[in-house]
């Protein structure tokens, strides 16, 4: 199973109250600063955000470090999302047959 760390873009990029999404295999997240920090969430499937239902969310400091953590974050839980579907177990729990 290969995992490919989950990047973001520089702090400038936020710095313009810019939001960035992206996904990986069926894992979707959100970025963006909100009430001075990063706000990171998560969901699965294929469909955007509003349709779907958040898994994960939380919050980081809104300078360089948070950005790091929030990108260390997201690859973990891309990590842990992708486990599951490489055991055959739908995220949230049921059996693939």
């Amino acid at each position: 199973m290969k995992i490919t760390p989950i990047t973001l873009p520089n702090f400038a990029y936020f710095e313009s109250d810019n939001v960035y999404t992206g996904s990986q295999q069926g894992f979707r997240f959100r970025v963006e600063p909100q009430n001075g920090q990063f706000a990171a969430c998560v969901w699965y499937g294929p469909y955007c955000q509003e349709k779907s239902e958040i898994v994960a969310s939380q919050t980081f400091p809104l300078d360089e470090s948070g950005r790091q953590q929030a990108a260390d974050w997201l690859t973990e839980q891309v990590a842990a999302y992708l486990q599951k579907v490489s055991e055959g177990t739908q995220p949230d729990g049921r059996r693939f047959y």
